[in-house]
């Protein structure tokens, strides 16, 4: 009786100091994920895993592809093959979820005479650093440094790394992995052939994640069939991403590109996925952060950025590091890219909101929707527009007849949606008649008449008629 006492009473102070050191506002999907089977898993990210060139300057990573054909430019958003194309330029992309920084969740209630531990699905830390790894709770560099503000780890893949061990990574220090459902328009023979792999296992063993796709986009028609891409095989995997859907920009024919087409391009893009519901976050290496994606659109979605060094030197707000290309996973044959997610309360401060896109558009008759999303923690914002106001505008306001000629036709533009002309109607039919597609005729018989044009939603618009002899 007395060993089970101290059992309880070891359990009970456990309990107690995880509650008093864990943080209370983390983000929404943290929080969330704490009381998943797998508490480590926090944040969810993926993004492919290509190999990156590094200036030796300034370490920036450009995450071009091992591969050695770049595949062609499709401008079709019809899908014309079910074969994959053979090698492109793809890089990784981050999806951005962000979560307040993770105290020391691993204290161990030292002055219990017990070796009853907590139950936990939880991988066990341990106090040996290792380079990009995890140790009680904190998260270090190449140099055994840690990394401030870093609050989970993430892993980002792509058919580069083959077929993946998703047990094995499930029982790894990887938090979260960001996937790459394939490049440019929507065409079978450009989708990831691993995908639907990689969202399986992700799925199977509760590993938050997020989708990436390596953009090619020249136009803003591009920019829509990339989205159209990710939004067909998330319905045909039926896929649940929590991290954002990303777009990677880095490829060398986007070079030409200036920031305010690259903007016009991203929000052709997130008006589509953002209403479909999910997060909107942007990959791109250091370079491209500080020179090429400067338009202040930008700063509403997520940001990725891509930098090999011991630390990253990008001075605006981001939320997921890319720090090398090298990093070593369970699970993962091969060089593995290693991604950070970095400490950002929504609370203090703000959301980081999306532009409003509309998911209904208003009419004459009911009112429309519109959503945004916060980026970082995923929280959605409706809210409703005013019905619209009647408008309307005649070809024509005043027309003059002789003696039984016709005027062609009245026509009606720049109508509010939902409205439509309803009926023509003559104020003195002697003088002038109309029939039911606003033809106007004239009648043997000098004078003036008034045609009035009934609209749907009630409003009048009206033609000033005078009939003479010549």
């Amino acid at each position: 009786m007395k060993s089970e006492a101290k059992k309880k009473v070891a359990v009970f102070l456990v309990a107690a100091l995880i509650a008093t050191t864990v943080p209370f506002n983390f983000t929404s999907v943290k929080a969330q994920a704490k009381t998943n089977q797998n508490n480590k898993y926090s944040v969810r990210v993926n993004a492919e895993e290509e190999p990156v060139t590094v200036d030796g300057s300034q370490q920036e990573t450009t995450k071009e592809s091992q591969e050695t054909t770049e595949p062609s430019k499709e401008t079709s958003t019809i899908e014309t093959s079910t074969t994959e194309t053979s090698t492109v330029q793809e890089s990784s992309t981050t999806d951005i979820t962000t979560t307040q920084p993770v105290t020391e969740t691993t204290t161990q209630a030292s002055t219990v005479e017990t070796t009853t531990q907590v139950p936990t699905t939880e991988a066990p830390t341990t106090s040996k650093k290792t380079a990009w790894g995890e140790s009680n709770g904190k998260f270090y560099n190449d140099k055994l440094k840690q990394i401030t503000g870093a609050v989970a780890k993430g892993l980002d893949v792509s058919h580069h790394q083959g077929k993946i061990d998703w047990e094995k990574v499930s029982k790894s220090d990887v938090d979260f992995v960001i996937i790459r459902c394939g490049y440019g328009n929507n065409l079978t023979s450009q989708d990831d052939k691993y995908f639907a792999q990689n969202v399986a296992g992700c799925e199977k063993y509760n590993i938050p994640y997020g989708i990436y796709i390596y953009s090619y986009a020249l136009s803003k028609s591009d920019a829509k069939s990339e989205a159209n891409h990710v939004l067909r095989l998330i319905k045909s995997t039926g896929a649940k991403p929590t991290y954002p859907i990303y777009i990677d920009y880095e490829d060398s024919s986007q070079n030409g590109l200036t920031p305010k087409q690259l903007g016009n391009f991203a929000t052709a893009f997130f008006n589509k996925t953002i209403a479909a519901g999910y997060k909107a976050g942007v990959y791109a290496n250091l370079n491209w952060w500080t020179n090429k994606l400067t338009d202040s659109r930008f700063n509403q979605w997520t940001k990725w950025v891509a930098q090999y060094n011991s630390a990253c030197s990008y001075t605006k707000p981001y939320q997921i590091w890319q720090s090398t290309s090298t990093g070593k996973v369970p699970g993962v044959n091969g060089n593995a890219d290693l991604n950070f997610l970095m400490q950002f309360d929504c609370i203090e401060d703000g959301h980081i909101y999306s532009q409003w896109v509309t998911t209904k558009s208003a009419t004459i008759f009911a009112k429309g929707t519109k959503v945004r999303i916060c980026s970082v923690c995923g929280k959605l914002q409706t809210k409703e527009t005013k019905k619209l106001k009647p408008t309307g505008k005649l070809n024509t306001t005043k027309v003059t007849l002789r003696f039984r000629r016709k005027y062609n036709r009245i026509r009606v533009s720049n109508l509010s949606a939902g409205d439509k002309v309803k009926s023509y109607k003559s104020s003195n039919k002697k003088i002038a008649t109309v029939n039911k597609k606003g033809v106007i005729k004239a009648k043997k018989k000098k004078g003036k008449a008034t045609i009035t044009v009934n609209l749907k939603s009630g409003k009048k618009l009206k033609v000033k008629v005078t009939v003479r002899r010549k």
